[in-house]
């Protein structure tokens, strides 16, 4: 049976209608003062350094992605160098074994590695190659021996002391214009030093190796910029020339990650965010410059994240006091729920009778540290609810217990009819009744009906399988023609006496108990006071 409820929707639209007053008039002069730059100090201390920040790490990630592949590239290459007819490189004379073996373990090498343009083995002169993969390295070719031109014969090498590395050295990275080249000191197969390994790969590789990681766009452009070294990615459709001399500038003068500038073709503003690889080469990328500017959109966002930040922070003052209406329901539900409780675990108790006569208490208790006056609610309004729930309460109370059999009604049924799901109504079945002894007693046409007064009950007129009586320590009173019976003196807690033949009932055991009642009046003090206790 749920609680009767009572509109208290009024008082919390009042506090939201309150609440959004309010944040209204404050957002309007905070929108008001947006005309007076109040923007673009937003942009300038709290917007711009989070998207610088996001670009430098981003940038950074991307630079790892690189210098990554870089360390993969530089593991293989060492490695390669390495094999026994590698090493025979240098010797003066040359077999057909090792010039196969070679031409096979660098031919699986460009396979596996796109982009790489070529590798060459150079001596300490920078004069001699004695092995290349370019093609217009070779001079001429039979089945036992090749033939190279020497290094300096091609414009498009870089100068040998560019790309020259001494013994004991670790490797190191040159760039080009479009290339990366990968530089090794040379051992032949006795450990002597002989010159410098290069490997040669196209900027190409770096590209892919950044789209397929989803870190730049297909469209977008790759350059490398040679002073000083460094690699740049960029939006399409700027001038490359005009990027690489800015980039140039930029990364010679400042000192930071990040540097706005202007482009003077497009007219476009844009920025430059750079980090710094561990092979000493710089990574960066140019982005557009709107990027660090508040779009119409997000200052309508930004607008209406403060609307709700005040309206709920409003909103949240006024309702730190409680209801007492609110606070009045949940007191009643509490209470309500374990009286029901009780009531329908209980069938013998006349529930409805003992909730009235506690109407006044209950409502003292639930009204306990309450305060009507300034909260918009009269005494009136919550005596109502109080009235409202405790009268349904009590209807619940009151079909229950008519729905309901008491025991002291079961036990009269049995004892007259001799099945307890017989109603009170309805005669016995008219059958032989056996006596004690075993004799036929005579069938009488109804059953005798048990009154107040203590009676006793001749076997005759039994309309049980036995003999019944009612027994009080009083006299007996006899029915006509039946012989007169003794006082009994019976004990309380017997139901059913046996005396001369003749039983008799105690009719002390459905006289009212006063100790069960107290019980009653204590535990039903006890259960409102633990439940409104705890709301």
């Amino acid at each position: 049976m749920p609680i009767i409820e009572q509109d208290c929707t009024v008082k919390v639209s009042q506090k939201a209608s309150l609440s959004l007053l309010i944040s209204l008039m404050l957002c309007a002069g905070i929108a008001a003062l947006t005309y007076t730059g109040l923007f673009d100090l937003i942009e300038t201390h709290f917007y711009n350094p989070s998207i610088t920040g996001a670009l430098i790490r981003e940038t950074g990630r991307d630079a790892e992605l690189i210098q990554d592949f870089f360390y993969e590239l530089q593991d293989r290459f060492e490695s390669s160098l390495n094999e026994p007819a590698v090493r025979r490189s240098f010797l003066s004379s040359q077999n057909s074994a090792d010039i196969f073996e070679r031409s096979k373990i660098y031919g699986l090498l460009q396979e596996s590695v796109p982009g790489l343009y070529s590798v060459r083995f150079v001596d300490a002169s920078g004069t001699h190659i004695h092995f290349s993969t370019y093609s217009p390295d070779i001079l001429s070719q039979d089945h036992h021996s090749i033939v190279y031109r020497t290094y300096n014969e091609n414009p498009a090498n870089l100068p040998f002391d560019t790309v020259h590395l001494p013994a004991q050295e670790q490797g190191k990275l040159t760039l080009d214009t479009d290339r990366i080249i990968f530089s090794f000191p040379f051992y032949d197969s006795l450990g002597v030093y002989q010159g410098t390994a290069l490997f040669t790969v196209s900027v190409a590789a770096v590209y892919g190796q950044l789209v397929s990681a989803g870190r730049i766009m297909a469209g977008d452009d790759l350059l490398i910029n040679t002073a000083p070294p460094g690699i740049i990615s960029l939006p399409p459709g700027f001038s490359k020339t005009e990027i690489l001399a800015r980039s140039s500038v930029i990364w010679n003068t400042e000192g930071s990650g990040f540097t706005p500038f202007s482009s003077a073709d497009s007219g476009t503003t844009l920025a430059l965010v750079w980090v710094k690889i561990r092979q000493g080469i710089l990574y960066g990328r140019v982005v557009y410059g709107n990027m660090f500017l508040l779009s119409n959109t997000m200052r309508i966002l930004l607008l209406a994240a403060i609307f709700l930040t005040i309206y709920l922070i409003l909103f949240f003052f006024f309702n730190l006091k409680p209801d007492p209406m609110t606070k009045i329901k949940y007191r009643l539900q509490k209470l309500q729920a374990s009286l029901v409780k009780q009531i329908s675990e209980d069938d013998n108790t006349d529930w409805a009778w003992k909730l009235e006569q506690r109407r006044e208490d209950v409502r003292d208790e639930l009204k306990r540290t309450l305060k009507t006056g300034k909260s918009g609610y009269s005494e009136n309004d919550i005596d109502s609810l109080i009235d409202e729930s405790w009268d349904g309460l009590i209807a619940f109370a009151g079909r229950r217990k008519k729905n309901t059999v008491s025991d002291d009604d079961r036990l009269m049924q049995t004892l007259l009819t001799g099945d307890p799901g017989l109603p009170f109504n309805v005669p016995p079945v008219k059958a032989a009744v056996k006596n004690v002894n075993g004799s036929v007693a005579p069938k009488k046409p109804e059953a005798v009906r048990l009154d107040k007064t203590s009676r006793a009950i001749h076997p005759a007129n039994s309309g049980t399988n036995g003999l019944l009586a009612m027994a009080s320590k009083k006299q007996v009173r006899s029915r006509p023609g039946d012989e007169k019976l003794e006082e009994l003196e019976t004990v309380k807690d017997e139901v059913i006496i046996e005396q001369n033949g003749v039983h008799y009932i105690n009719d002390d055991v459905f006289r009212p108990d006063t100790t069960a009642k107290e019980q009653m009046d204590n535990d039903f003090r006890i259960l409102v006071e633990s439940v409104l206790g705890k709301a």
